[in-house]
């Protein structure tokens, strides 16, 4: 036990990407709330009823990848200057508040798609494979609503 109590009290463990992210997310928090943001309950409800799971994710998946679509408020809190998650991890961020840059990025990498990414792709699912509905609905890529 004393062991473990080393490890989790050690710098090994502080600067695991999923803890170190999470707890500079949870102190941004922190930092806003004495700031005096987010006073009205009502709207905090909203606001925050999903903020342990966007921090997980967030924590988890952005160190590992190219880029990420998050909520309006994560994008706010992920690249303002005190955290600046997308030039510390080289991870590219899009909510609605940039949706253009996001279609963007998209058009970029079909544009750009080398041929042994799609021989894989096609490896993976063959052209002639029944493509499930939720993906039908989405393959126009619309604009989500504001």
């Amino acid at each position: 036990m004393q062991r473990i109590q080393a490890f989790f009290q050690s710098d090994y463990f502080a600067n695991v990407p999923e803890v170190r992210i999470g707890s500079e997310l949870f102190a941004f928090l922190r930092h806003r709330l004495r700031q005096g943001a987010y006073k009205d309950k009502n709207k905090n409800r909203k606001r925050f009823g999903g903020l342990i799971y966007d921090v997980r994710f967030i924590s988890t998946y952005a160190p590992y990848c190219d880029a990420m679509v998050v909520d309006n408020l994560m994008y706010q809190w992920a690249t303002d200057p005190l955290l600046d998650l997308p030039k510390r991890l080289g991870v590219r961020l899009f909510s609605r508040r940039n949706w253009d840059e996001f279609l963007g990025y998209l058009a970029d990498l079909a544009a750009n798609q080398r041929p042994e990414v799609e021989r894989a792709l096609k490896m993976i699912r063959p052209p002639d494979a029944r493509t499930p509905e939720w993906i039908r609905g989405a393959s126009s890529l619309k604009r989500p609503p504001s």
